[in-house]
C-alpha cells in the first residue's frame, strides 16, 4: 500500500492536470464505492507525472549542496553530529525526488504501450524496482 501523502499528492496532480472532459469522465465511471487515488486515465496520469517531475525538479535545483557534497559531510563527520544526521535526512529526501524526476524517462515509453505488452516489457526487464512496482500497480 502506498503512502498516504504520495497517494494525496498523486490526486492532487491528477486533478490539477485534467481537462475538464478527463473530469466528467472520471466523474461519470466512478461510484460510491469507487477509489479516488486510481488514475483518471494514462494520459492524464503521464501529465501527473510530469506535474510532479516539474515540481521535484524544481525542489531540487533549491538545495545548496549536491549529493557527492551530502556524501562527504556523511563521510567526513562523526557518526552522531548534527551535521552528519542533517546530511544523511537531505540526502534521503534527495533521492525521493530523483525518483520522481526519473520516473518520467521510464514511464513516458511504457505507457504508449498497451496494458499487456507495458506487462510483458517490465517483467522481462528482470528489475524489482520502485518503478517497476509503480509501473505494475498502473494496469
Amino acid at each position: 500500500a502506498e503512502d498516504d501523502g504520495t497517494v494525496d499528492a498523486f490526486l492532487f496532480a491528477r486533478v490539477a492536470v485534467a481537462t475538464l472532459s478527463e473530469l466528467e469522465f472520471w466523474d461519470a465511471k466512478s461510484d460510491n464505492r469507487a477509489s479516488p487515488e486510481l488514475p483518471i486515465s494514462l494520459e492524464n496520469e503521464l501529465k501527473a507525472i510530469k506535474f510532479i517531475a516539474a515540481a521535484a525538479e524544481a525542489k531540487l535545483r533549491r538545495y545548496p549542496s549536491t549529493q557527492e557534497e551530502d556524501d562527504e559531510i556523511i563521510a567526513s563527520e562523526p557518526p552522531f553530529s548534527d551535521r552528519r544526521h542533517a546530511a544523511i535526512v537531505i540526502r534521503s529526501e534527495k533521492q525521493v525526488l530523483r525518483f520522481y524526476t526519473d520516473l518520467v524517462g521510464h514511464v513516458t515509453p511504457l505507457l504508449k504501450l498497451a496494458p499487456r505488452q507495458r506487462n510483458r516489457e517490465i517483467r522481462s526487464r528482470g528489475e524489482d524496482s520502485d518503478i517497476d512496482r509503480f509501473l505494475q500497480a498502473l494496469n
